[in-house]
């Protein structure tokens, strides 16, 4: 129960970070900028729910993996 409160409370931190963030304000060069942007959206598909599907949860798990 506490872990999926924390959960959500990154996932909304994620979010905010992902939405607010822009090159000028971090003052980053373009390749900088998108290292930021892709760290964060790579720990954001971290918390993609699993299936109570085996097969579901089977091809979400694929899906994690390939990225």
């Amino acid at each position: 129960m506490y872990a999926h409160a924390r959960n959500d409370i990154r996932i909304y931190e994620l979010y905010q970070e992902i939405s607010h963030a822009s090159q000028e304000t971090l003052k980053l060069s373009v390749a900088e900028f998108f290292g930021y942007l892709q760290s964060r959206w790579e720990e954001f598909a971290q918390y993609e729910p699993m299936s109570d599907f085996p097969a579901d949860a089977a091809s979400i798990m694929v899906k994690r993996l390939n990225r």
